[in-house]
């Protein structure tokens, strides 16, 4: 679910080219960052199609930036910024 919603984010700022999304939650800007140059580079014929998006990431997790694989971690604990 938390990775769904960080690709919602990266969908809709790549698809509209802004560096700030909203998603059901707010993700810090190092967050955003994190996957942005990698879904460009590695699945950018996904976007805007969250679920495409997600498992062209996952199947290139061993070529995703250590930032970004570490967004793939559920078990990883979320740090929560406020709207």
């Amino acid at each position: 679910m938390r990775t769904k919603l960080l690709l919602s984010s990266l969908t809709l700022m790549l698809g509209i080219g802004i560096g700030t999304a909203f998603a059901e939650e707010a993700y810090t800007d190092e967050e955003q960052e994190a996957c942005q140059a990698d879904a460009m580079r590695l699945c950018s014929d996904a976007v805007p199609d969250v679920d495409r998006v997600t498992a062209c990431m996952k199947q290139h997790i061993s070529s995703l930036s250590p930032p970004c694989a570490k967004m793939f971690d559920s078990e990883r604990p979320r740090p929560h910024r406020h709207k």
